[in-house]
């Protein structure tokens, strides 16, 4: 009955039509497939290129090794850097801990150089006399370099000085 309708038959008729069109769009489409397969093989375009160029795959390994390479030489001297530094603040931290726990124990140059009021005046007078004492001192060397006594020796020593400071300086002008 369903054959026999006229309706039905055109449908099946245009369905097949439809049907082989499409097979023959898809037969075009996948030998297109095959010939773009092949050229890609063969290393023509650019996928065939990216997929087939094994100097491109060697410079981009290559190039990778030496970005790693130049990474591990420049961050290496940093860390190291950082590895020092760390280390001296340790220390540092430590030694300060100490010098305020010496402080707060009331012993050690520090405390008294901060707190006891006595011994920081003593130690001022100390080096006031110190300062003083060296000044008179420088007085009376310069006083004895020009005594008749002893100015001969002062002369002869600055003599040597300067014929070492001439041989120094002949030497320094071979050398050159």
């Amino acid at each position: 009955m369903l054959i026999n309708d006229a309706q039905v038959s055109q449908e099946l008729q245009s369905t097949i039509r439809n049907l082989r069109s499409t097979s023959q769009n898809l037969s075009a489409f996948g030998r297109e497939i095959d010939k773009s397969w092949a050229l890609m093989n063969e290393g023509q375009g650019i996928l065939g290129y990216l997929l087939n160029d094994t100097i491109l795959a060697y410079t981009i390994n290559n190039i990778s090794g030496h970005i790693d390479t130049l990474i591990q030489y420049r961050t290496a001297p940093i860390m190291d850097n950082l590895e020092k530094s760390s280390n001296d603040i340790t220390t540092a931290s430590d030694k300060i801990k100490s010098l305020v726990e010496e402080i707060n124990l009331n012993q050690g140059l520090a405390f008294t150089l901060l707190k006891d009021s006595t011994a920081s005046a003593d130690l001022t007078k100390t080096m006031q006399h110190l300062n003083e004492g060296t000044e008179k001192f420088n007085e009376t060397m310069d006083a004895l370099q020009h005594n008749f006594l002893v100015r001969g020796y002062f002369k002869k020593k600055e003599k040597k000085e300067k014929r070492r400071l001439e041989e120094e300086h002949k030497k320094e002008l071979t050398n050159k």
